[in-house]
């Protein structure tokens, strides 16, 4: 909830907020597939949905760059890493898979979005 609350503070659409609430759903889950995700929210959700979810043959840094070139996913992407380190612990493991991770996005921004500054947790 805190990653769609993000997007939407940063003028995401509602397919955007969405689509932070369920990105984890289709990777998390053995009930709910990107079809279900499409037949109950539509394609535009189930699209970003998709960008979000790393595939098995990728690295993280593959994922993201992927995620960033998928349409709406840039913003859902960058909320999603911005609110996963704003919870981490000073010099936790993960922290530089993160400042990784928005160092590509940051090297891949869409044209769309290109003119505003994403908003912190």
């Amino acid at each position: 909830i805190e990653v769609a609350a993000l997007v939407e503070r940063n003028h995401g659409s509602v397919e955007q907020a969405l689509a932070a609430i369920l990105h984890d759903v289709v990777e998390d889950s053995d009930v709910y597939d990107l079809e279900d995700i499409r037949l109950l929210f539509g394609d535009v959700v189930a699209s970003i949905v998709d960008g979000m979810t790393r595939r098995s043959d990728e690295t993280h840094r593959e994922s993201v760059l992927r995620a960033s070139r998928t349409p709406g996913c840039w913003l859902v992407k960058k909320c999603d890493i911005l609110h996963n380190l704003s919870t981490l612990p000073p010099g936790h493991s993960l922290h530089a898979r993160y400042i990784d991770a928005l160092k590509v996005l940051h090297d891949n921004v869409p044209d769309d979005i290109r003119w505003r500054e994403v908003e912190r947790p």
